[in-house]
């Protein structure tokens, strides 16, 4: 479903759709979400029908990689940095 731009509350930029039972409901889209148009401005949506207050913003798929080799990198990174810390931390709390 599309959503279509409301009203800003600050820095925000508050989005609406219309969901299965005719309710309006509003949203703060990720800010990674592309527009599908830009007047009026709409981002693609999509929200559970049993819980409709979860809503979320289609992403696209480089930002689904990108967040991902982030988190990869960054998490591998600090768990190589871990592992040579703490043995060293140990050797030199022995060696004293």
């Amino acid at each position: 479903m599309l959503a279509t731009s409301d009203h800003d509350n600050g820095k925000k930029q508050i989005f609406v759709f219309v969901d299965a039972e005719g309710v309006r409901r509003f949203f703060e889209p990720d800010h990674a979400a592309e527009p599908v148009s830009l007047a009026p401005r709409r981002v693609a949506a999509v929200y559970d029908p049993r819980r409709p207050e979860r809503v979320r913003a289609v992403l696209p798929v480089r930002t689904w990689v990108l967040r991902t080799l982030g988190v990869a990198l960054g998490g591998t990174s600090l768990l190589v940095l871990a592992f040579f810390l703490v043995p060293y931390q140990l050797i030199e709390l022995f060696s004293r």
